[in-house]
């Protein structure tokens, strides 16, 4: 089964054994460009299901950074940190704690230059990264608290000619197709955008259009910068200022 992240659209593929191996075909001529999560469904012919679920995702488009999969053990009321090493200025941090023991507890993240989903919230402007990060159902139906922190670069910044202090994670709503707001910051020191969330989806950072000639107006809602510098817990509690000259 290939999910489509953006719209959670289901595509079956039926596959085939030689060899002792089960294989497929997947066509994705004229596929938008976007996270597609595989998910993999066996039964017998005593009519028994297995499920596999969310195994790994496919990233199709010019923009993908990367991808990433890891599995783990969770335990319960324990911080986990992820840090998906994608590059100083692209990395994504998941840090998860569980309400409960999690057994192989599965992430996959992918992350672009672009705004992959093609819309934006309501008068904010898109800073160029989009992210998604999929995790299996345990996990999600078990989270005590949880936090993404996304890094970007002084030059996403002036390339997008956004004010780098409204910068704002925003969570894609499937049902919807929008953007939902959350409990979100921005460190502008470490450069990177925060935000708590109850459960993992398809992400998009986004802030207000500069005014002519000013792009780093400055300020930082300082909630977090877990793996990239600044605490990893509490809400945002200091400000700091970083201003250029034009």
């Amino acid at each position: 089964l290939i999910v489509t992240q953006k719209n959670g659209s289901i595509t079956p593929l039926t596959m085939t054994l030689s060899g002792g191996v089960y294989s497929t075909t997947w066509n994705t001529s004229g596929r938008p460009a976007g996270t597609y999560v595989i998910t993999i469904e066996a039964n017998d012919s005593a009519g028994n299901i297995g499920l596999r679920e969310k195994m790994h995702l496919v990233a199709l488009g010019t923009s993908t950074i990367g991808t990433f999969n890891t599995s783990r053990e969770l335990v319960a009321n324990v911080l986990s940190t992820t840090n998906t090493s994608f590059s100083s200025s692209r990395n994504i941090f998941v840090e998860i704690k569980a309400s409960a023991n999690v057994s192989n507890a599965t992430l996959l993240a992918t992350s672009y230059t672009s705004n992959v989903q093609g819309s934006s919230p309501t008068s904010k402007t898109a800073l160029g990264r989009s992210l998604d990060i999929i995790v299996d159902n345990a996990t999600n139906g078990n989270i005590s608290t949880a936090r993404i922190n996304v890094s970007y670069s002084e030059a996403d910044v002036s390339s997008a000619g956004v004010t780098e202090s409204t910068l704002r994670l925003y969570k894609w709503n499937v049902s919807s197709g929008s953007w939902d707001t959350l409990t979100s910051g921005v460190d502008t020191t470490n450069n990177q955008a925060w935000a708590n969330v109850s459960s993992f989806s398809s992400f998009g950072i986004f802030g207000d259009t500069a005014s002519s000639g000013i792009i780093d107006s400055g300020g930082s809602s300082s909630g977090g910068g877990g793996g990239g510098g600044g605490s990893s817990s509490g809400s945002s509690s200091s400000s700091t200022t970083k201003s250029t000259s034009n």
